[in-house]
């Protein structure tokens, strides 16, 4: 151990006391081998984290478009099924007024709030009735014109599916003679 000091003390002497350079120590290469081998390692390993963070959120991205699509498929079934809807609204509305219109005027507000087949049902007894009390020339009822007071009231009957295409042409003939 003297020996050392003693060696320290010449290399101390030997060089200028300005320009003393501070060597660093030497590291063994197998201690030197083994922390790069580490890093490498590490380096390897964060490598390896950062691409399954990078696929998973591609993957994310992904699934997002399918949701995306998804979120469309709905959009144009809801639109579609709002657009059968509002189809279906006016149709009852015109056939309500169809109906409403078939009614004596006195009868038109009391029966304006039925629910549509019950109206359609009360239209139709009224027309049936009414149809009993046409009479033509004072006579019986007119079999030519079915019972209907106007083609128009023949053709909403037909339009209700309550005569057939062979019994409208009759009854137009029958108004128009």
């Amino acid at each position: 151990m003297s020996d050392e000091k003693t060696h320290a003390e010449e290399v101390k002497k030997t060089q200028p006391d300005g320009d003393e350079k501070k060597t660093p120590e030497a590291v063994p290469y197998e201690r030197f081998a083994e922390v790069n081998e580490r890093m490498k390692k590490a380096e390897a390993e964060l490598e390896a984290h950062k691409k399954q963070i990078e696929d998973s959120k591609n993957k994310e991205l992904e699934e997002q478009g399918k949701f995306k699509e998804l979120l469309e498929s709905e959009k144009k079934a809801r639109a579609e099924a709002e657009q059968t809807a509002k189809n279906w609204t006016d149709y009852e509305k015109a056939r309500r007024e169809a109906l409403i219109s078939q009614l004596p005027e006195d009868q038109r507000a009391i029966y304006s709030d039925l629910p549509l087949e019950k109206l359609e049902k009360h239209v139709e007894l009224v027309v049936k009735s009414a149809n009993v009390k046409t009479h033509h020339g004072g006579g019986g009822l007119d079999a030519d014109k079915l019972g209907y007071a106007s083609y128009l009231d023949a053709a909403r009957a037909f339009s209700a599916g309550k005569i057939t295409k062979e019994q409208l042409k009759k009854i137009e003939q029958a108004f128009k003679s």
